[in-house]
């Protein structure tokens, strides 16, 4: 499911949601519970298999090698 940022023309709240392909019904604020909300154009980014660039995971990474303390971490490229 993608998520969608919306913008409430009520009260002007930015917000995301998670919303399964092909819901066509109006999105309600979570603030004022409008649903005057307008779906905004927003960046798509990620990091998946066959991804030139590597992040940093912290000390969490399973990965081998230089993970944690900021260091870049090629576990999920």
């Amino acid at each position: 499911m993608p998520i969608y940022e919306y913008r409430c023309e009520e009260c002007n709240t930015l917000f995301e949601e998670l919303v399964p392909m092909g819901t066509s019904k109006p999105m309600p604020c979570p603030s004022c519970a409008s649903v005057k909300t307008v779906k905004r154009m927003s960046a798509i980014g990620g990091i998946g298999k066959g991804s030139q660039e590597t992040v940093s995971c912290g000390s969490s990474c399973p990965g081998a090698g230089g993970c944690g303390g900021g260091q870049a971490c090629s576990h999920f490229s």
